[in-house]
C-alpha cells in the first residue's frame, strides 16, 4: 500500500500544531512589555504627544 497525501502530511501538521501550542504557552508565561526607556529601561508612557519615562524623566521629544 502506498501512502497517500494525508498520511504524509500528518506528522508535519502535528509538529506545526505542537509548535503553535508551545508559542501560545510562552506568550502567556511572560507579560507583554511596551516600549522601554533607553536610559533606565523603565516603561515609557505616552503623554502630551510624546513618550515620557516616569522614572528618570527621559522624553523622546527633547533629545
Amino acid at each position: 500500500m502506498t501512502p497517500n497525501y494525508s498520511t504524509l502530511l500528518a506528522p508535519t501538521a502535528q509538529a506545526s500544531n505542537a509548535a503553535a501550542g508551545e508559542e501560545r504557552r510562552a506568550r502567556r508565561a511572560r507579560p507583554a512589555m511596551g516600549p522601554r526607556c533607553p536610559h533606565c529601561a523603565g516603561p515609557l508612557v505616552f503623554g502630551e504627544g510624546c513618550s515620557l519615562c516616569p522614572i528618570c524623566g527621559f522624553s523622546a521629544c527633547s533629545t
